[in-house]
């Protein structure tokens, strides 16, 4: 199936699926410079409040790219793995690639494309699942093998990977992490103790909910 059509179809899944609280200030932390392409837009932006002023918008679904709210001055839709250099859709000082490489089969094609579209004193911010935590595991040992408190949080989801195993693909396109924080998971389900946190900082792949990422280029690229 067309990888666009695709995506119209199981849009639907996840259009009121707001990002976390967490996930909008690492964004609007991290986020630098005069433009910014948020890759994967949707109908909840993860940049509302980066302090950039030129957005552009970026999703696979026609769907997604109608319901993008306002304060982007361009919305295409594309495929990222799709877009050739000579597309010449921009070059920008921050691009945004939350809760997207999870999805993808190859997502170092992605990364290859965003090369191209980041300056090279640009920064490339990027958030992803962790399906290894605790809390993920416990859930998965409590229902047969599969996910069931998480199961919604998963779907679709075709590349998970640890810290070490995303940071060593992000090397091998010629990025190098400048900052990482993580958003803690639960250790018993629906508690948050205060040094969960901490945790979540010491060993990510265990006691993580989610990872995330800002990257600049390697001199060498």
């Amino acid at each position: 199936m067309n990888s666009i059509i695709a995506a119209n179809l199981h849009y639907n899944d996840y259009e009121d699926w707001k990002p976390s609280p967490s996930r909008k200030r690492f964004i609007a932390n991290y986020a630098r410079g005069e433009s910014l392409l948020e890759i994967g837009c949707g109908k909840y932006p993860v940049s509302v409040d980066a302090a950039v002023p030129n957005k552009v918008g970026l999703d696979i679904s026609i769907y997604a790219c109608e319901e993008t709210p306002g304060g982007f001055q361009r919305i295409i839709h594309a495929d990222i793995t799709k877009i050739k250099r000579e597309d010449n859709i921009g070059v920008y000082d921050t691009v945004i690639a939350s809760e997207i490489l999870e999805h993808l089969k190859h997502p170092e094609e992605a990364l290859r494309t965003i090369e191209f579209l980041l300056k090279d004193d640009g920064r490339l911010l990027i958030t992803v699942p962790n399906p290894r935590s605790i809390a993920a595991r416990v859930d998965k040992a409590l229902h047969s093998g599969n996910f069931y408190d998480f199961e919604e949080f998963h779907k679709g989801h075709v590349s998970m990977h640890t810290t070490k195993e995303w940071k060593k693909m992000f090397a091998a396109a010629g990025y190098q992490p400048v900052a990482e924080e993580y958003r803690r998971a639960w250790i018993v389900k629906d508690i948050n103790p205060p040094f969960a946190k901490k945790l979540s900082r010491m060993c990510p792949d265990l006691f993580a909910h989610q990872f995330y990422f800002a990257l600049e280029k390697t001199m060498q690229n």
